[in-house]
């Protein structure tokens, strides 16, 4: 299928993917690699996400690096 064929609806599922790149490295810009320093000069993630599953926090970990590098890819 050429660009010429596509409908409105795909259209609009090419904007919902390109937005949702969008927030996935906004994500993690503002929020998961902000750094901040503490007043004895510690840096430290203000911002954690934390799992209390051990069998859980690999796969997690995984999806999590996944998402950055998928996010910072140019297209």
């Amino acid at each position: 299928m050429s660009w010429k064929e596509w409908s409105m609806s795909d259209y609009e599922q090419v904007a919902d993917l390109y937005e949702l790149k969008i927030l996935v490295k906004k994500f993690f810009k503002e929020y998961l690699d902000v750094v901040e320093v503490s007043d004895s000069g510690t840096e430290f993630h203000p911002i954690t996400i934390s799992c209390c599953r051990s069998m859980k926090i690999d796969p997690l970990n995984k999806l999590l690096k996944r998402l950055r590098k998928l996010s910072l890819e140019e297209n």
